[in-house]
């Protein structure tokens, strides 16, 4: 059985006649006049909404716009409400210090109208017309009337004095009321009827008399109030004294904790404020003396005589018959809510007659105009109610069409309807609200925050569908329509509600048509989704259904090569799936993932620099996935691939084999012996032999690196083939392979052989550092070195000529644009085996270089020390001065020798010919 609460809301414009304005009397017109005239322009609930949520200098300038474009009454109403406002009951106090800023803003913009200009007279002529409670000339706009006398009040301008003072002969309370507070806030004192005010002495309206008299009242509050901590039980005399709205509130909520202190009988404080509930007029006040009365019987039993007062005192003010104070019955539900209540039984303390009782109440809340804090108040206080009950309480007959109606209205603001969708599940069974949720999702220009919240309705309920039913057919309709929402928490919900478990069975028994279009729809959306935690969910979706046709579709859609770019996360998923379901297609979808540039046709310039980038940081990644794949390919299926297939692979072994370097012997990659053994070998004539057998060399050259017993003759053999068949740049290539193969494998005279070739070409063709890494350079000078000591026989070089080789060759370590990026102790190294190698050679250039080095490094260094210039060692000063410094010491050292007693070596013809040290 459903809940059921009826709603009456005002919705912008339906106080007005569909949108038609209450027109006062303009400049030098009778109100009938200006009835007559043609208004146009912004209606109130038009300039509301454009106000809403707007703060001092916006505020003003919207309304100042608003203000311009009409010559109606529309913008002038909205602000007032806005001036006039009071908070309703319920709300967060944040919520209350808004609206205070609200009316600020509000009385400031009407105060400034009020100081001359154009707009004066047209300001002062609207106020005039509603100041004044009349039903037949104001239209019965009792909500204007009260707003325009609290906010005039607070301009403390008496202009209008007069006007208000003819209020005091009205019957409404409230209209009274609120005229008696607006007077004595503009005087000082408190007016009983119009004859007590025609005697008021006019000459006492000086700021003067109006500070003195307040000052006053001030006082004699403060006396009450001291009075009241003492003596509690004379609330009622306190009341009937203070006439002040704000002290009477202040008074009723002091009034439960001076019982609490003075420890007064409970019975007798309670029957006090209930007392006083029956008879208050304003808002406030009520709504203190109930959190009061609430506050005193917490913790009581629900069936307690004093609980069951003070349910009886709310609900009596709701149910008056004259319908005089049902503006309060705001106030009466919050109570309510916040009432003792039995769960079981059928008395009227049980939850089910509470439920009950605020559904009646519920009806009767009519919201001030444009006022959304008291429709969220209420909607709370009625699901803190209903959710306490089973869910098997009949509240009201009539709210179905109400709740509906609200959510539905797009003039009302997000909180508002996402307030009634929250209101769905206790208002309709089930069943009932997923239709209505679902026409909800389907209305253009609704809010993703709207949107979010109506699939958390769904997702929460617990739903079961006939999977081959035209409502699960709609519900996964609607569901998709969301899939392509702007916003990913939107998204997240529509898929978070698709992968549920209360949806399972519409994925495993649907119709082949339905599961065509929605796996089409998951795959197209993985071509369109960056979330990361989407992208995963959408995988989960598609491997329910995994199937070769399901895959198939998924590895020719441009979303595998999205997903592989994502990040390692959502790319393991993604293989692990291909690989646990895609074997017919693996090589399509291994090539699919290792491929760049599928989708920046369809893209942007900021998204194609965005994609640019993924692909760079994820092409290891995607290497390694993509041979990954194959890798697990069955006999037959390796036995189907083409040469052009079998080459691309072997392509991405050696482009990966170049990003990684040097294979690490405890993660082999499980690719390589299958790159070598098979693929390679079955390229046919899709490769040149000479690069056949240079990709052989290095892949065999990994294959040792792992594994020791694979031996070195594989590769060498394959390097000599490759070196016979290889000519120009291409032979240099391969010979720089091989040199750094024959390093690793411990064949240092090979290896020096290869590298000091290399190194002697290069020294007068082409720059060093754009052909050799730092380590290959940092090779050669350890080589050259260990070769002086253990070469023998005729063309053995000197420790002097290796050391003039090793010293060339990490100079141009340590003037290549890598070597800025090494970590700090590696660089003072090499900056130490400089000064080590020119010292070593005695060539004096060589030794000059080194010098030129260290020009300018300072005896002593702290963080105030300036640095002149960009020189090498200028980031690693201030942490390894003293190393530095021993370098350089170490030159200085060697001048000295040389003042003394000259060089052992006197240099080289080498060394006068390339003065600069080789580079």
């Amino acid at each position: 059985m459903s809940l059921v609460l009826v709603l009456v809301l005002v919705a912008p414009g339906a106080a007005e006649g569909a949108g038609q304005q209450t027109p006062p009397a303009a400049p030098g017109q009778t109100v009938e006049a200006g009835a007559d005239a043609e208004l146009t322009g912004p209606t109130r609930g038009e300039s509301h909404a454009r106000l809403l949520g707007l703060e001092n200098d916006a505020f003003e300038e919207e309304a100042a716009r608003l203000c311009a474009e009409s010559t109606g009454f529309g913008p002038l109403e909205a602000i007032l409400l806005r001036a006039g406002g009071t908070s309703p009951p319920g709300i967060p106090a944040s919520r209350v210090e808004r609206r205070v800023d609200e009316r600020t803003d509000a009385r400031d913009w009407i105060g400034g109208e009020l100081q001359g200009g154009d707009t004066e007279a047209r300001w002062r002529s609207f106020l005039k017309a509603h100041v004044t409670w009349n039903a037949a000339v104001a239209g019965g706009d009792l909500e204007m009337c009260l707003a325009a006398l609290r906010a005039y009040a607070g301009l403390r301008d008496d202009t209008l004095g007069g006007d208000i003072a003819k209020n005091l002969k009205v019957r409404n309370p409230r209209v009274l009321a609120a005229t008696r507070q607006a007077l004595f806030d503009l005087y000082g004192r408190w007016f009983e009827d119009e004859a007590e005010w025609s005697d008021y002495d006019v000459t006492c309206r000086t700021a003067g008399a109006h500070a003195h008299l307040l000052s006053l009242e001030e006082e004699r509050i403060r006396l009450w109030m001291m009075l009241l901590a003492e003596r509690p039980l004379r609330l009622e005399e306190i009341f009937a004294t203070l006439r002040d709205s704000d002290a009477r509130a202040r008074a009723a909520r002091q009034f439960s904790t001076s019982v609490i202190d003075n420890e007064l009988p409970l019975e007798e404080a309670v029957a006090l404020l209930n007392k006083l509930l029956v008879s208050e007029i304003d808002a406030t006040v009520f709504h203190a003396l109930a959190e009061a009365a609430v506050g005193l019987v917490q913790g009581l039993s629900p069936n307690s005589p004093i609980v069951g007062s003070v349910r009886e005192s709310l609900l009596a003010t709701a149910e008056d018959e004259n319908q005089e104070r049902e503006y309060l019955s705001g106030a009466v539900l919050v109570a309510l809510a916040r009432l003792p209540w039995s769960e079981n039984g059928g008395g009227d303390d049980a939850i089910a007659s509470g439920i009950d009782k605020a559904a009646t109440v519920f009806t009767k809340i009519e919201p001030p105009l444009f006022d959304p804090d008291q429709t969220l108040a209420s909607l709370a206080a009625i699901r803190s109610l209903a959710g306490q009950g089973d869910g098997t309480v009949v509240l009201a007959g009539g709210v179905l069409d109400k709740v509906v109606g609200l959510l539905s209205d797009e003039f009302k603001s997000d909180e508002v309807r996402i307030a009634a969708a929250k209101t769905l599940p206790f208002v309709f069974d089930e069943s009932e609200m997923v239709g209505h949720v679902k026409k909800e999702l389907a209305r253009p220009n609704t809010s993703s925050a709207l949107l979010y919240e109506l699939l958390g309705e769904l997702r929460r309920a617990h739903l079961e569908f006939d999977p081959e039913s035209e409502e699960a057919l709609s519900l996964l309709e609607t569901l998709r329509e969301h899939l392509d929402d702007p916003n990913t928490d939107v998204r997240a919900s529509a898929l978070d509600l698709l992968a549920s478990k209360n949806l399972s069975t519409l994925y495993e028994k649907r119709t082949e048509l339905q599961a065509g279009w929605i796996l089409d729809d998951l795959i197209e959306r993985l071509g369109e989704e960056e979330s990361a935690d989407l992208q995963s969910v959408l995988l989960s979706l598609l491997e329910r259904d995994a199937s070769a046709s399901v895959m198939k579709k998924l590895i020719q859609s441009r979303g595998v090569h999205v997903l592989a770019i994502s990040g390692p996360r959502i790319l393991n998923e993604l293989v692990t799936m291909l690989g646990t379901y895609g074997n017919g297609q693996l090589m399509l979808a291994a090539s699919k993932i290792v491929e760049d540039d599928t989708v920046m046709a369809r893209a942007d310039a900021e998204a194609q620099a965005r994609i640019a980038t993924k692909e760079v940081e994820t092409r290891r990644a995607r290497l390694e996935a993509a041979l990954g794949l194959v890798t697990s390919l069955d006999a037959q299926k390796v036995a189907a691939l083409t040469a052009a297939e079998h080459a691309l692979i072997v392509s991405w072994a050696i482009e990966l084999r170049g990003r990684v370097g040097a294979p690490d012997p405890k993660e082999p990659p499980v690719h390589l012996k299958r790159v070598t053994d098979v693929h390679l070998a079955q390229v046919g004539s899709e490769l040149p032999e000479d690069i056949k057998a240079w990709h052989a060399a290095m892949l065999h050259g990994d294959l040792f690196r792992i594994d020791p017993e694979h031996g070195t003759e594989p590769a060498l053999d394959a390097f000599a083939k490759a070196l016979d068949l290889a000519t120009g740049p291409d032979e240099r290539a391969v010979r720089l392979d091989r040199a750094r193969f024959l390093h690793a494998a411990g064949m240092r005279s090979e290896a020096f052989a290869d590298y000091d070739a290399l190194f002697g070409y290069l020294d007068n063709a082409i720059a060093v550092e754009s052909w050799f890494e730092l380590a290959d350079l940092r090779a050669l000078a350890e080589l050259s070195t260990w070769n002086a000591s253990v070469a023998v026989g005729e063309g053995r070089p000197t420790p002097a000529d290796a050391a003039r080789r090793a010293f060339d060759a990490v100079l141009a370590v340590v003037k290549s644009d890598p070597w800025k990026q090494e970590p700090e102790r590696r660089r003072v190294e090499d900056l130490r085996l400089v000064v080590e190698y020119a010292l070593a050679s005695g060539d004096e250039p060589r030794l000059q270089g080194a010098d030129a080095l260290f020009r300018d490094l300072p005896d002593e260094m702290d963080e105030t020390t300036e640095i002149k210039g960009d020189p090498l060692w200028k980031d690693l000063a201030l942490l390894h001065h003293g190393d530095l410094l021993e370098s350089a010491l170490l030159l200085a050292k060697r001048a000295e020798a040389e003042v003394a007693g000259g060089t052992g070596d006197g240099g080289s013809p080498q060394a006068e010919q390339n003065p600069g040290g080789g580079s």
